[in-house]
């Protein structure tokens, strides 16, 4: 089961902090989340630079097909090259996972680091008007009174760094209802060339 130590996130920057956590576990030395930001393609509110110590890509009006500002597009793979970070990271999509509670019981008995993007309303009290996508760190995963609780590692400033959340919960936040499927992505130690 991982152990992770958790780290406050940045406005916008749930994945960057998430893939923190991720090397801080590993003891990988850490990279600050204004850089992590820019390279992973955070897109920010343009009164929101002011936050950043780097020039970041800032979007004034949001696109039709977006929810809000962060992490748009993939690029996680081109990040860990470019830092030379010795992981290699695959995205699965629930809905091409067939058990997923096993799916995420082997990769964290694998050693391997789970985060999860969802959206937030999954989770959120009705009529809340919550409806956001946020990324977390999946922590270990337990059945209690026969429903699958994922415990989650959040880098929010406005959460608890750890709660549970029913799988099923879990996964409607990752479904097509929010727009598009969300995505597990699972790290895993490069093989050396």
């Amino acid at each position: 089961m991982p152990s992770y130590i958790p780290l406050t996130q940045q406005k916008y920057c749930c994945l960057p902090c998430c893939i923190q956590w991720v090397m801080l576990r590993r003891g990988l030395n850490l990279i600050s989340q204004d850089e992590m930001a820019k390279d992973l393609g955070v897109v920010i509110a343009p009164e929101d630079q002011r936050l950043f110590n780097i020039k970041m890509k800032v979007a004034g009006k949001l696109p039709q097909d977006r929810l809000g500002y962060g992490t748009w597009v993939y690029k996680i793979p081109q990040f860990l090259k470019k830092h030379k970070i010795s992981l290699a990271v695959e995205r699965h999509y629930p809905s091409k996972i067939g058990d997923i509670k096993n799916f995420l019981c082997e990769n964290l008995k694998a050693g391997n680091d789970i985060i999860v993007s969802f959206n937030m309303a999954a989770y959120a009290k009705p009529g809340s008007g919550v409806n956001y996508g946020h990324s977390c760190v999946v922590d270990s995963v337990t059945v209690k009174n026969k429903n699958v609780v994922v415990t989650l590692g959040d880098p929010a400033y406005s959460h608890r760094k750890f709660f549970d959340i029913d799988l099923q919960k879990l996964l409607n936040g990752m479904s097509t209802k929010y727009g598009e499927e969300k995505s597990f992505k699972v790290f895993y130690e490069k093989c050396p060339k």
